[in-house]
């Protein structure tokens, strides 16, 4: 019993101490690129238009919902958890078991890509620094292209969404579900 409450406590205070490790990077990344950038971030921040500024938040709708919930990206999310394949004695079946781990980064970093409000400031993060890259450089064009694709497919799951439920759940003539990802059901 005394080991439980011991691991429990001690799982506390990993976690925390991790949050504050991660709040510090992400502090100190901040405060790098703003002092890379000097007079030229409030200039650039200033200039971003309405256009840009829908585009830079479908971007990083995109990005985040990509990072926290598509089937295609699941292998990073297992990263930070315990996988595992269990069968089923009953039917025979075999299926993939995910549990959170207790210690380490590999908490924090699970948390962060199972929270969508978590992962939406690092994701906007990246979706704005690839942006201001790619006004400041000519190379950084490739970023804009970067969030431009993000963007457009933002805005298609949106509308996705949108006609799911405008149309009560089937979006196509011979679909029986609402699901649009046969793998993953998204």
């Amino acid at each position: 019993m005394k080991t439980t409450h011991y691991s429990a406590r001690r799982a506390y205070y990993s976690e925390h101490g991790w949050n504050i490790v991660f709040s510090v990077l992400f502090l100190l990344l901040s405060i790098s690129f703003v002092s890379l950038l000097k007079g030229n971030l409030l200039q650039i921040l200033a200039g971003i238009t309405p256009f840009y500024f829908i585009v830079l938040s479908l971007a990083t709708f995109r990005l985040t919902c990509l990072l926290i919930s598509d089937h295609i990206t699941q292998w990073v999310r297992d990263l930070f958890v315990r996988v595992s394949f269990e069968k089923d004695e009953a039917s025979g079946a075999e299926f993939i078991s995910r549990t959170k781990v207790m210690y380490g980064p590999r908490v924090i970093l699970a948390q962060l890509f199972g929270c969508p409000w978590c992962m939406g400031v690092w994701s906007a993060s990246i979706v704005l620094v690839l942006f201001i890259i790619s006004v400041v450089t000519p190379s950084g064009l490739i970023g804009l292209l970067f969030v431009m694709i993000l963007a457009v497919s933002g805005a298609a799951a949106l509308l996705q969404n949108l006609s799911t439920k405008i149309t009560g759940g089937s979006t196509t003539r011979n679909s029986t579900s609402s699901n649009v990802c046969t793998d993953c059901g998204k």
